[in-house]
């Protein structure tokens, strides 16, 4: 990612202190308590990481996000996720 107002490409040091003001100010407010949701039975919690390192192109990144709306697209998976015991995921 980079930022305007630097010659590197990096974070101007004005971003940094809005964006740390910004976290801050979000820390400080007051948290309304979680709603108590009634448990559903599904069959599978699943977690999807995506990298976001600079280790990797914008392409590459667009590769992982594709994969992952091509696999809930296809027959195969959705047939599976409906041919559980529950027939669903959180």
């Amino acid at each position: 990612m980079t930022c305007r107002g630097t010659r590197d490409g990096g974070h101007s040091r004005r971003q940094l202190i809005i964006q740390g003001s910004a976290a801050i100010a979000a820390l400080a407010l007051p948290r309304a308590p979680a709603a108590q949701a009634e448990p559903i039975d599904v069959d599978l919690a699943l977690v999807l990481a995506v990298d976001i390192s600079r280790s990797i192109s914008k392409d590459e990144h667009r590769i992982q996000l594709d994969g992952y709306a091509a696999a809930f697209r296809s027959s195969d998976v959705v047939d599976a996720i409906a041919g559980g015991a529950a027939g669903s995921l959180p």
